[in-house]
């Protein structure tokens, strides 16, 4: 096998076990904070729930056009 073959291979194995272990990482931090994921959901559901109880249709789309405020 070239030189040159065998350093594509390495390479682009190289890259594959980073990729791997990106997405372990990623599956772990999720597993780990799954439940500050769901109490912040619920939170944001109920508080949206809460302010469209009382929302006209003509004042869902006025706010729905307004840029996002943080």
């Amino acid at each position: 096998m070239k030189p040159v073959a065998k350093y594509l291979l390495v390479g682009c194995s190289v890259l594959v076990l980073l990729a791997i272990a990106g997405v372990a990482g990623v599956a772990w931090y999720v597993r780990a904070h799954k439940d500050e994921f769901l109490t912040q959901a619920r939170k944001v559901h109920s508080d949206g729930a809460q302010a469209g109880k009382d929302l006209t249709e003509a004042r869902c789309i006025d706010d729905a056009s307004l840029p996002i405020q943080q």
